[in-house]
């Protein structure tokens, strides 16, 4: 990160387990980590004096759900638990219906609740997949919570060359706690994003398992300045052959 008076560097670390018990039923669980220095603010902090040393945060996120339906109507909910070094944990839910197959209609919401505050979020999106290989999709990210109303527009592509996929999506617009159940994270907890988005990439290298590599991007509202986030994190995707 930076901007707003200073810099961070950091990584994260993804394993996604996707498990088709069924053609009509899955289940899945996830586990997130994110870990970032940052050099000690010149005036310091509460309990450290200035210059005292690089303040370290880690985030830790736990993710499970299941999925029922068919190829045109799929519904899916998911749990979360998200543990941040310098906060209460943060729980919630996620849930999305899509309606369709090569084109349709995807609603996804979420809620979170931290230290009494609630976060909900919506997530109407429309798609189509115009080649076997590329898919297209927009929509927005309406939130609610203590701190008002926000609204964001996101845009989407997929990539399926075998045997790679790859995943862009961008955004403009306020988003707080924004929710991604794709790719299960929770971006941040702390601060407003405005714009930005990421590239996920995807490398099969068996049936059953998958290596990911992601590219962020984000312009962020940072103690009431403005700040960019970068960040660049690794993961397994383990499908099991049941």
């Amino acid at each position: 990160t930076t901007g707003a008076g200073a810099s961070s560097l950091g990584g994260a670390g993804l394993i996604h387990v996707p498990i088709q018990v069924k053609d009509w039923l899955t289940f899945r669980a996830a586990y997130r980590h994110v870990e970032t220095s940052e050099p000690p603010s010149s005036t310091g902090t509460p309990g450290r004096p200035p210059g005292s040393g690089n303040v370290r945060f880690h985030q830790d996120e736990i993710y499970g759900g299941a999925g029922v339906g068919t190829s045109h109507l799929w519904f899916e909910a998911m749990g979360m638990a998200v543990m941040a070094s310098d906060a209460d944990v943060a729980a919630g839910q996620a849930a999305r219906l899509r309606l369709g197959h090569r084109y349709g209609l995807q609603l996804e919401q979420a809620a979170l609740v931290r230290q009494g505050d609630t976060n909900g979020q919506l997530m109407p999106t429309a798609y189509v997949w115009p080649l076997g290989w590329l898919g297209l999709s927009a929509g927005a990210r309406f939130t609610f919570d203590p701190d008002g109303f926000a609204a964001s527009a996101v845009l989407g592509a997929s990539l399926m060359p075998e045997p790679v996929e790859i995943h862009l999506r961008a955004h403009a617009g306020v988003e707080r706690w924004p929710v991604t159940m794709a790719m299960p994270q929770v971006l941040t907890l702390d601060e407003d994003v405005n714009v930005g988005g990421s590239l996920t990439t995807m490398f099969a290298v068996s049936e059953s398992w998958s290596l990911g590599l992601q590219g962020q991007v984000e312009r962020i509202d940072r103690q009431g300045q403005g700040a960019v986030f970068t960040s660049v994190a690794a993961g397994l995707r383990w499908s099991p052959i049941l």
